[in-house]
């Protein structure tokens, strides 16, 4: 089961954030960074999977390298959003601490609503939204968002028929349907 790492393609909406464009789907240590107002959301798309995935066994996201500019900690501050067009999948809450860069991790989700199962489609339009829900008088940083997803690749075709350019075929048993 190979896994996939899918990056920002895309910047949906940015009220508050600025450096996103080109910087948050590279681990490159070039920072986006938001402003302190509640309310100050991104939501951006990603990259597709590979079209050899067949089925999804789970996804979970990953902000690398986020931290913030003041004396004290963020509690459950950033709301983390999976969604898509038309649905929201899943939505959690993170803290993170001042002075030292830290990695956050959401869960791993088998499904996309609590039962099914991810399918391909749903996965290569998910978007991911980031709000502060309170003002927190600092700047946060961020270096590098991503989300994994664990995929089974597509069953290669067996060919059902047999093509015999010389030679003869001895049948013991059976018989022969054309």
């Amino acid at each position: 089961m190979p896994i996939a790492t899918l990056v920002p393609d895309n910047v949906i909406t940015q009220t508050g954030w600025s450096n996103v464009t080109s910087n948050l789907g590279l681990d490159n240590g070039v920072y986006a960074s938001m402003t302190d107002d509640s309310g100050d959301n991104l939501t951006l798309t990603f990259s597709n999977l590979p079209g050899t995935a067949a089925s999804i066994n789970s996804i979970k996201f990953v902000i690398k390298d986020i931290v913030i500019q003041s004396k004290s900690a963020v509690e459950n501050e950033l709301n983390v959003t999976i969604m898509d067009t038309l649905s929201q999948y899943y939505s959690t809450s993170h803290g993170y601490s001042s002075g030292a860069f830290q990695t956050i991790t959401g869960a791993t989700q088998t499904t996309s609503n609590g039962s099914l199962a991810w399918t391909v489609s749903q996965v290569n339009d998910i978007r991911i939204k980031l709000v502060h829900s309170e003002p927190i008088n600092s700047t946060p940083l961020i270096d590098y968002i991503y989300y994994e997803v664990d995929y089974n690749i597509a069953a290669t075709p067996v060919q059902d028929f047999i093509i015999l350019s010389s030679g003869l075929i001895q049948l013991t048993s059976g018989k022969i349907i054309i």
